[in-house]
């Protein structure tokens, strides 16, 4: 799947990272599951629902910034508590905020991430 771009101001960007990770159109995730922002459980419950096979717990990265191959980023901004979602597809980061892959959103970090397996 190629990398998604979510609209300014949409708050899809798990259902973005769903969609990139399984491969399936964005339309598919969002009918299903609506446009509103995701939280940690229901961001869970998209991904199985899709074939993949999510870890049920975040993973705080450690001090090497290793990540697995695939895997859910959730990314916080400096002195901000709401967060974002990205992925991690093959070893490239996908943040849905981007134009393009290899970039987070500006002066967001990796806080913690979801190893992903698929079915």
């Amino acid at each position: 799947m190629s990398h998604l771009k979510q609209p300014k101001r949409s708050k899809t960007c798990g259902q973005h990272c769903v969609a990139m990770l399984a491969s399936v159109s964005l339309s598919s995730v969002t009918s299903k599951f609506g446009d509103r922002a995701t939280s940690q459980a229901k961001l869970l419950e998209i991904a199985k629902a899709f074939g993949l096979q999510p870890q049920s717990s975040l993973f705080i990265l450690n001090r090497d910034g290793e990540l697995p191959k695939t895997a859910i980023l959730k990314l916080r901004k400096a002195r901000r508590k709401n967060f974002h979602w990205a992925c991690v597809i093959d070893g490239v980061v996908h943040d849905p905020s981007q134009e393009s892959t290899g970039l987070l959103a500006k002066g967001h970090e990796i806080v913690a991430f979801m190893p992903i397996g698929k079915a």
